[in-house]
């Protein structure tokens, strides 16, 4: 059971790890900026919530950033998510009244780290969030708000969560699975071409060439004997050449023949379509 859950918690592979060191670029500067933010504003509630962000948020921003430079592979890793997630709900139980910002917040990050793990593992960070928000929520009490507007604000986040991890991880499976199948074509065809061309080569260089060989003795012999002055025997090798084309000639064409249903079978009817028509375009 945990091999099988551990399957499908397998994180997508990405193409490089630029867009993971854009988003700890980004994570870091949203830090600073609402570090920023609170000291600006005239909030009763800043300074908890300043120290919050000073001490949670940015050692966390800059670690990230630091590892996302040296060991992507490690900051890609699903514990990040957990937590990311984990932080920000620290900081609305240190300062109660960022609620609001938590879940903004929240909900950029599973966006994000869906599209890097996935819609599994999105779903599951999903989860963890708002199982997590509703402890913090219900621990702090956050606001003066009646029960019934809390409820309701806790649900539709948990909606909106889930459906965000849902849809980015989805779109990302998608993505990713159309590379792979892009991915071995592409393998598939260059294997295919460089069978199609070992074998040609071969059939080529076994038949016709040697043949080829045989057809320029052939004719040497035929010129020596018109020099000698024997009609007859010269008749005999210019048929025997004739001969040796005629064969090479019907060798080349069975070979240019036998390349279509070889490409049909390695391949596929519509790619040995598309490779066959520039030929007959030219010929018809």
């Amino acid at each position: 059971m945990f091999r099988r859950l551990s399957i499908l918690l397998r994180r997508l592979p990405i193409e490089s790890s630029r867009p993971l060191e854009l988003f700890s670029i980004v994570r870091l500067v949203s830090a600073l900026l609402a570090l920023a933010a609170l000291l600006v504003l005239p909030l009763d509630w800043s300074g908890e919530a300043a120290f919050a962000v000073g001490v949670v948020l940015l050692p966390w921003g800059i670690g990230m950033l630091v590892l996302a430079h040296s060991r992507p592979a490690l900051a890609m890793g699903l514990w990040v998510g957990a937590v990311d997630i984990g932080l920000l709900a620290l900081v609305e139980l240190i300062a109660p009244e960022t609620y609001a910002a938590v879940r903004f917040a929240m909900l950029f990050l599973l966006a994000v780290h869906a599209h890097f793990q996935g819609e599994r593992r999105g779903l599951a960070l999903a989860a963890y969030a708002v199982a997590l928000t509703v402890i913090v929520t219900t621990a702090g009490n956050s606001g003066p708000r009646i029960d019934a507007e809390l409820v309701f604000d806790e649900v539709v986040f948990a909606i909106a969560a889930f459906a965000m991890a849902l849809m980015v991880g989805r779109l990302r499976t998608a993505e990713s699975a159309s590379r792979l199948r892009a991915r071995g074509l592409s393998r598939r065809t260059m294997q295919a071409e460089t069978e199609v061309r070992r074998r040609l080569a071969e059939s080529i260089h076994d038949g016709p060439v040697q043949d080829l060989i045989g057809l320029d003795m052939v004719l040497a012999t035929a010129r020596r004997a018109g020099e000698s002055g024997d009609p007859a025997r010269m008749q005999e090798l210019i048929a025997e050449a004739r001969g040796l084309a005629e064969r090479n000639i019907r060798a080349l064409r069975d070979e240019i023949v036998d390349l279509g249903p070889y490409a049909f079978e390695e391949l596929s009817y519509a790619m040995a379509i598309e490779n066959c028509t520039p030929t007959w375009k030219r010929r018809s």
